[in-house]
């Protein structure tokens, strides 16, 4: 099993990572490096609680505000009320 420095390593994972947001599956060929372990990566620093976009997803989750009938609902005057961000990949 081949080992990679903590600076190969880091540099894979930003291209996974936003801004650049690439898929596994093309980092994996172009750096000659299994999607699994592109992974497993991943999977670890998502367990030390940093944020990751998941499996098939290729961007982080970004808030979108939207104008709907929640709107009416949110108990706040001003500013964006929680209804109406929606989260999406």
């Amino acid at each position: 099993m081949p080992r990679y420095s903590l600076e190969r390593r880091e540099a894979v994972l930003k291209k996974l990572l936003p801004p650049h947001s690439r898929s596994v599956p093309d980092v994996a060929a172009e750096e000659n490096i299994s999607e699994q372990t592109l992974y497993n990566w991943l999977k670890q620093l998502r367990s030390e609680g940093k944020p990751v976009p998941h499996s098939g997803q290729k961007k982080l989750a970004q808030p979108t505000v939207t104008t709907n009938r929640r709107r009416r609902n949110c108990k706040e005057d001003k500013g964006i009320c929680s209804a109406d961000l929606l989260f999406h990949g």
